[in-house]
């Protein structure tokens, strides 16, 4: 069974970051829709990401366009 995490983007990066974690293998889910011809992300700031915690989270931890994933004191919680 896959984990889905949260990751909190930086501001209007969320397209971004989307490019960068599907070129990298990853799945990225950035849901979105139209609104008067533009695409916009249904939740500005935030994607889901599946990734192996511990192993895979020091790959992207301190990635720039990345504030944080959503988790705890005892890390990200899927």
């Amino acid at each position: 069974m896959e984990n889905w995490y949260v990751i909190n983007t930086k501001p209007k990066k969320e397209f971004q970051v989307e490019k960068m974690f599907t070129e990298g293998g990853f799945k990225y889910y950035n849901p979105v829709y139209r609104q008067e011809d533009r695409v916009r992300p249904f939740f500005p700031g935030y994607g889901f990401l599946v990734f192996e915690f511990p192993g895979q989270y020091h790959t992207f931890k301190y990635t720039l366009v990345i504030k944080l994933v959503v988790g705890n004191t005892e890390g990200p919680i899927p």
